[in-house]
C-alpha cells in the first residue's frame, strides 16, 4: 500500500507513517485538556500563597499617615483581578511610601497544589537617593530647626528658621539664623523653587487653643502653596519634652497637650499633596516622654541627638510620590502642582503650574500686631507674648520659659575684641562680661591681676572680678589673634593654663570654651596664618579640652559661614570683625538656644 503524507498544522511534513484524522484528533484534544489541566493549576493560588497588596500609603516604620490607600490585589498572568487579601498587611522595611507590600501568611500549613508559586511581576523599586530627594528641600521650623541646621544639616537641603519663630509669626519679615543671608521667609520662597517644604512649629504656641495653631497652619501652608505651587508639603510632628518638663509645666510643655496637637496637625494631610510625618517617639524612652539622655533642659536636644534626627531622615523621612499623580489639595482646594527649578532643572512633580493664586484664600499682608520687634532680644525660647487680639488666649497660659536674664546672671564671658562686640551689639540679658580688643589668651593669663577690659566694663582686673563673686558659668572666646604668631597647638596649651586659673578661682563654674569664628577668603588671602585651615585646626584642638563635667565646647562658627565655610562677605566688616546687628544677633540668639547647659 502507497503511503500518504500527512502535512501538520505548522505545514512540516510527517513522513513517519499513516496517521488516521480520528487518532490525530483525539490526540490532539488530549494534549489540549492536559494543557488546560496545568494552566488552571497555575492560576488557582494556593492558601499559602502571598496575594500582593497595592499600597498608597502606610503608617508604619516609616512614619508617613496613611492616606488614599489603593484596593488590595492585584493582576493575575490572564489579565484578571485577583480577588483582595483580608491580611493584616506587614511593615515594610525601608523608608518608602509606596509599592507592593505583601500580606502575612495565614496560620497553619499552606495546601500544597503541586505548583510554584509564580514570580510577581512587580519591579523591585529603586531605593531612594538622600541626597537627589533633599537637595531640592526646604526645612522651616524653630529653634529645633535650627538645631538640626547647625548639628545635623543634609547635604544639599536648604533651612529657614530662627529662633522664636512660630506658625504666627512666619511671615512677619524677620530674617532665619540658618544662612539665608538678609532675606525674609516670603523673599526666599519667591527667589527660590522648592520641591518639598518640610515645617516643624508648634513648641512656641503650645500654649495657645489648639484652633488658633491649627487655623494658621491651614494658612501657612495655603501661603506655602502659592508661592511653591509644585513642592509637596510634610508637617513634622512636634517632639515630646522630658517627663520632669512635662510635670513641671501641666498647661505649657506638656506631653498631653503635645500629642493633642500632633493629633490634630496629623488631619491636615490629604496624602496627595500635604502630609504629616510622626517621628516623636525616636526620641522617647519606654514611658513616652522624650529620653532625658537626648535633652539638656527637657525640650531642646542636645547637639549628639540631632544625628539622630538626621539619620531618620536620611532613612525614613523620605516620600515616595507617584509618578503622573493628577494632584488636588484636599484641604485647600484649586491649588496643583508644577513649575521648574531656577537651575533649569524640572521639579519632581510635574504638574502645570498655577498661573495665579487662588482668591478664595488672600494671604496676610501684615504681622499680628502684638508681634514683637524683631530687634528685641530672643530669650531661650521665647514665644510671642499672648495671641493676636482677634483670638482670645485660652485659661492656660502660652509658653513662660525663664528668660535669658536669670540663666545669665551669673555668666561672666571673657574674650577678644569679637566679645566686646556682643557686649555692645547682641548684649545677653544678665551677663558680665570681660573682653579687650586685641586680647589673646596670654592677655589675661599672664595680666591676671594687672590686665584691666574695655573701660565700658569697668576698671577691675580679673582677678579682682573673680574674687569679687561666684559665677556659675564662664564662657571663653579667645584664639584669632593668637595664630597670626602662634601654632593652634601652642595656643592650646594656652587654653589649657587659662581653664586651670578659673577653675581654681571659680571652683563650681562651669567652663565654656566658644569656637572660633572664620574669616572672610579675602582676609585669608592677605593673613593665611588666620585662614580657615588653621581655624578648623585650633577649634578641632580647643573641642578636645571639653570633658562634659565641668569644661564644655560650643562649636557654631558655620553660623557665620558661606557655602565655601568662610565668613560671609556680608556679615564681615573687615574680613575679620563682625558688623553690628543680624551676626550679633545670631550669636546671641545661639547662645541662648544651646549655650545653656
Amino acid at each position: 500500500m502507497k503511503r500518504r503524507s500527512y502535512t501538520d498544522p505548522r505545514g512540516q511534513r510527517d513522513n513517519s507513517g499513516n496517521i488516521s484524522g480520528g487518532r490525530y484528533a483525539l490526540l490532539v484534544c488530549l494534549i489540549i485538556t492536559a494543557l488546560a489541566v496545568v494552566a488552571m493549576g497555575l492560576f488557582v493560588p494556593s492558601d499559602g500563597a502571598k496575594n500582593p497588596i497595592e499600597a498608597f500609603m502606610l503608617f508604619a516604620r516609616n512614619g508617613f499617615k496613611q492616606g488614599s490607600d489603593s484596593p488590595g490585589g492585584g493582576t493575575d498572568g490572564s489579565g484578571s483581578a485577583s480577588a483582595p487579601s483580608t491580611d493584616p498587611v506587614s511593615e515594610p522595611g525601608s523608608g518608602s511610601v509606596t509599592g507592593t507590600v505583601t500580606a502575612d501568611e495565614p496560620s497553619g500549613a499552606p495546601t500544597d497544589t503541586g505548583v510554584t508559586d509564580s514570580p510577581t511581576t512587580a519591579a523591585p523599586e529603586e531605593p531612594i537617593n538622600p541626597t537627589e530627594y533633599y537637595k531640592d528641600t526646604l526645612f522651616i521650623g524653630d529653634s529645633r530647626t535650627a538645631g538640626l541646621y547647625i548639628y545635623g544639616r543634609i547635604e544639599g537641603a536648604s533651612y529657614f528658621a530662627r529662633t522664636s519663630m512660630n506658625v504666627g509669626n512666619c511671615f512677619n519679615g524677620s530674617k532665619s539664623e540658618t544662612g539665608t543671608g538678609s532675606l525674609s521667609l516670603e523673599a526666599y520662597l519667591k527667589k527660590n523653587r522648592f520641591g518639598k517644604i518640610y515645617i516643624l512649629l508648634g513648641i512656641n504656641e503650645i500654649g495657645y487653643s489648639y484652633d488658633w495653631i491649627v487655623t494658621r497652619y491651614e494658612k501657612l501652608i495655603s501661603r506655602l502653596q502659592e508661592l511653591q505651587p509644585g513642592a509637596v508639603i510634610v508637617i513634622q510632628s512636634n517632639m515630646h519634652v522630658t517627663k520632669a518638663k512635662s510635670d513641671s509645666s501641666p498647661k505649657t510643655f506638656n506631653n498631653t497637650r503635645i500629642n493633642e496637637l500632633n493629633r490634630r496637625l496629623s488631619e491636615l494631610a490629604d496624602g496627595k499633596k500635604v502630609f504629616y510625618l510622626s517621628f516623636e517617639s525616636i526620641f522617647d524612652g519606654a514611658d513616652g516622654n522624650m529620653n532625658p539622655d537626648y535633652s539638656g533642659d527637657g525640650v531642646h536636644l542636645k547637639a549628639k541627638s540631632y544625628k539622630i534626627w538626621r539619620d531618620y531622615l536620611l532613612s525614613e523621612g523620605m516620600l515616595r510620590l507617584p509618578e503622573n499623580t493628577n494632584i488636588t489639595v484636599i484641604t485647600n482646594p484649586g491649588y496643583s502642582g508644577g513649575g521648574d527649578r531656577t537651575d533649569g532643572t524640572t521639579d519632581r512633580v510635574t504638574e502645570p503650574p498655577v498661573t495665579e493664586p487662588p482668591k478664595t484664600e488672600p494671604p496676610e499682608t501684615k504681622p499680628p500686631t502684638t508681634e514683637p520687634p524683631t530687634t528685641e532680644p530672643p530669650t531661650t525660647e521665647p514665644p510671642t507674648t499672648e495671641p493676636p487680639t482677634t483670638e482670645p488666649p485660652e485659661t492656660e497660659p502660652p509658653i513662660t520659659e525663664p528668660d535669658d536674664g536669670s540663666y545669665f546672671s551669673d555668666a561672666l564671658f571673657i574674650g577678644d575684641s569679637r566679645t566686646v562686640g556682643l557686649s555692645l551689639y547682641g548684649e545677653i540679658k544678665g551677663a558680665t562680661y570681660f573682653a579687650k580688643n586685641s586680647a589673646t589668651v596670654y592677655t589675661f593669663l599672664n595680666g591676671y591681676e594687672t590686665a584691666k577690659p574695655d573701660p565700658r566694663m569697668g576698671d577691675r582686673t580679673l582677678s579682682e572680678v573673680l574674687a569679687g563673686r561666684k559665677f556659675g558659668k564662664i564662657y571663653i572666646l579667645f584664639g584669632i589673634n593668637e595664630l597670626g604668631g602662634s601654632a593652634p597647638s601652642a595656643v592650646r596649651g594656652g587654653f589649657e593654663r587659662f581653664v586651670s586659673l578659673l577653675k581654681a578661682a571659680q571652683p563650681n563654674a562651669k567652663i565654656i570654651i566658644q569656637s572660633n569664628m572664620h574669616v572672610t577668603k579675602a582676609y585669608e588671602e592677605k593673613y593665611p596664618a588666620r585662614g580657615k585651615d588653621r581655624v578648623n585646626e585650633l577649634n578641632s584642638l580647643l573641642a578636645g579640652l571639653a570633658n562634659g563635667k565641668d569644661v564644655f565646647y560650643l562649636g557654631f562658627e558655620t553660623l557665620f559661614d558661606d557655602e565655601e565655610g568662610y565668613l560671609r562677605e556680608d556679615y564681615a566688616r573687615d574680613g575679620l570683625h563682625m558688623l553690628a546687628g543680624e551676626p550679633y544677633n545670631v550669636w546671641r540668639g545661639y547662645i541662648t538656644e544651646f549655650g545653656m547647659l
